[in-house]
């Protein structure tokens, strides 16, 4: 029978082996796929000194990529931490392809490492442990193809527990804080250790993350972490890093959104629209999946076999209440597989491990995919990792509550369970208050632009007589969209300046009247130039130029006067210095207003043309996006406030300076009517950070 037993196990590691070789991994030593070039990019602008201070900006990473020459169409840094970027760094200098070749291989020594690591900690046996990991297949497929960095934090978890297990707190500790620096997920183990009263390992994790903050400070500059802590982290933690409307993704806070939060273009069939049951469900579901377990932890040593299942159990608790679930999180989980089942069988509880082994691989599994059309029945089966996922996790809980020596009346008379029903209560009444604050903001879609066409991201708003023109977001490109003006005529011209993207960034002329993204006809007008602005009278063109990642503004006549001598040259009226990042004329044509960043954070600069006379318009909050009324009278612009972006208005000849939107999300890109009336801007309210829709208000009464 042993012998039999063996045989068994070696066919079945035979098929999960081949599975995943022609599955998984050969296709991505054959291919350049999502998510590799992100990190790819980032560690090549790092490695060549570039500032990265717009590394979270969409639009600015693909220009990257693009001037990179990586064939990948469509790429974005969102919603990764800095430290992403820095294991490819060493890769940098290699083209794409095979940077990835060799992340491949470094992936498979990381894979064994903690394979190793789960050997020294357990008794199961290699050929389980490798079948073990195998039959998360799907995670491995898809992480592997992906070129992304979860083997990476599976070793560390692995190794942080190794660590803790043999009295090397502070380690395990340090362990856990440089996953979080390339994957944030792990963080939340900072409670495991807070709850076991391991203060060498809260020590070594809290002191960890002080050391790669300020090391983050060091390396990448304060205003990318800035942009990071301030605005970024708090979006990712709503769920609302991408789309948080897709049941893809198997997240209990995307289910909610599904569920009770209407959005005119990414869900605009709720269950039911009723944003205030999605801030009370929210947290008080995952309250009561997360405080049990809590409760349920030894606040102590406790012995090996108890900790592994703590352990185990922990990670089974961050998959699942993690706002932005891929596929590829689930190569943690190999950790608690291989931790859960040797606990079980140690114990001859077979049939509990059977069941936990089936719960596992079905969490593994690839899902549907629901393309928002297939009604109730495609949203559960497009959620069936998530359904499974819990399972698992509320197996685990049961598992480790009949571990414990006291009976549930014990437990329910103690001490403890008071204190963990005021911490629920506590928590859940922020969390709500929370919710509900931003809800009756964020929710709010007066003024929308609806288009009938697929763009996941319109930004970047022009405003003519004729039309609406704006950057969008068409996968797989970035493209010129149109929407009909409210002021639509049969006349007008429909000549713009666009930006052209590829190795080098260029400043094109393009007829919107042409329909097919393929036939476009365009004439250069400027080489090496981006974000163009034309001044009111058509004379002028305003532009940047980037030198390491830093932009310079230069203007350039486009309707040369032949007694005007030299006026088609090119002049550059800022530097590097300023690191420019946007534009704009006034409604004479006679001074630029300009966003850039001299002293630390955006600020908005006014500029003469003539004299080249720059003075600093604003101070106190960072301000970006200016935009003066075609009547001269007032300035639109945006302020950073409370992490994100409003709109502002300030006259240009009073102190009047009031604000026009508010809430938690961003508005951005203000551009004006012809009418000096109405601002057409980018908003990501009820959206993905930065996922940008348009919306109209009223500015001038």
């Amino acid at each position: 029978m042993p012998k039999l037993r063996t045989w068994i196990e070696i066919l079945i590691l035979s098929v999960l082996a081949a599975v995943f070789a022609w599955r998984g991994f050969v296709p991505a030593w054959r291919s350049l796929n999502t998510d590799f070039p992100n990190y790819y990019v980032a560690a090549r602008l790092y490695s060549q000194g570039d500032s990265l201070a717009r590394i979270y900006d969409w639009i600015w990473f693909q220009r990257q990529k693009d001037h990179a020459g990586v064939e990948r169409r469509i790429v974005s840094f969102m919603p990764h931490p800095l430290y992403a970027a820095m294991p490819m760094v060493p890769l940098a200098s290699m083209p794409p392809l095979q940077a990835k070749h060799y992340w491949l291989v470094i992936n498979l020594i990381l894979l064994a490492f903690s394979g190793f690591l789960l050997l020294r900690t357990t008794r199961i046996g290699k050929m389980r442990i490798a079948i073990l990991m195998l039959l998360a297949v799907e995670p491995l497929r898809t992480h592997f193809l992906y070129g992304q960095l979860h083997v990476a934090v599976l070793a560390l978890i692995v190794a942080a527990l190794w660590l803790y297990l043999n009295e090397w707190k502070i380690a395990s500790g340090a362990a856990i804080a440089l996953a979080a620096a390339i994957k944030i997920y792990p963080l939340a183990f900072l409670f495991y250790f807070l709850r076991k009263r391991q203060w060498r390992a809260v020590t070594g994790l809290v002191c960890g993350c002080l050391l790669l903050a300020g090391l983050s400070i060091l390396l990448f500059g304060f205003e990318v972490n800035r942009v990071l802590v301030e605005q970024v982290l708090p979006r990712i933690a709503r769920g609302e890093g991408v789309d948080p409307y897709t049941l893809n993704l198997n997240s209990l806070t995307g289910l909610f959104h599904r569920l009770f939060v209407f959005e005119p273009q990414l869900n605009p069939k709720p269950l039911i629209n009723m944003p205030s049951a999605y801030a009370v469900l929210q947290p008080l579901v995952e309250g009561l999946l997360f405080v049990p377990l809590l409760w349920l932890l030894t606040p102590a040593h406790a012995e090996t076999e108890k900790e592994t299942i703590e352990y185990a159990t922990y990670v089974a608790a961050v998959l699942a209440l993690s706002t932005n679930p891929r596929p590829y999180h689930y190569v943690i989980l190999i950790a608690c597989s291989v931790l859960v089942t040797d606990r079980l069988l140690r114990v001859k509880r077979r049939g509990q491990a059977m069941l936990f082994l089936g719960l596992y691989t079905l969490a593994c599994l690839p899902v549907h995919r629901a393309d928002g059309s297939e009604g109730f029945v495609g949203a559960v089966m497009s959620s069936s990792r998530l359904i499974f996922t819990l399972a698992l996790y509320l197996f685990l809980l049961a598992v480790l509550s009949s571990a414990s020596r006291e009976t549930w009346k014990q437990r329910l008379s103690s001490r403890a369970a008071f204190v963990f029903v005021a911490i629920f209560l506590t928590g859940l009444s922020a969390s709500v208050f929370y919710n509900l604050r931003y809800a009756k903001t964020d929710f709010k879609y007066e003024g929308r632009i609806t288009s009938e066409a697929a763009s996941l991201m319109m930004t970047d708003p022009s405003v003519a007589t004729v039309r609406i023109a704006f950057t969008a977001l068409q996968n797989p490109r970035y493209a010129v969209g149109t929407l009909a003006g409210k002021q639509a005529s049969s006349s007008g011209s429909s000549q713009a300046m666009a930006e052209l993207a590829g190795t080098t960034s260029r400043i094109v002329r393009i007829d919107l009247d042409q329909h097919s993204a393929t036939d476009v006809a365009f004439a250069v007008e400027v080489e090496d130039a981006e974000r163009p602005a034309v001044s009111p009278d058509g004379r002028w063109l305003a532009f940047i130029r980037e030198v390491h990642g830093r932009g310079s503004l230069w203007i350039k006549s486009i309707q040369r006067d032949d007694a005007e001598e030299g006026a088609s040259d090119e002049f550059r009226l800022a530097g590097p210095e300023y690191d420019v990042l946007e534009a704009a004329f006034d409604s004479r044509g006679s001074e630029i207003i300009f966003a850039g960043q001299l002293h630390g954070g955006p600020a908005l600069f006014t500029i003469q043309r003539e004299s080249s006379t720059i003075t600093q318009s604003t101070s106190g909050p960072a301000s970006r996006f200016p935009a003066v009324s075609p009547d001269g009278v007032w300035l639109a612009y945006c302020r950073l406030l409370n992490g994100s972006w409003q709109i502002w208005l300030k006259s240009r000849h009073s102190a009047d300076d009031r604000q026009l939107t508010a809430g938690s999300c961003n508005a951005t890109s203000p551009a004006w009517t012809p009418d000096s009336k109405e601002i057409i801007y980018a908003t990501d309210c009820g959206r993905g950070w930065g996922i940008n829709a348009l919306a109209r208000l009223r500015a001038v009464p």
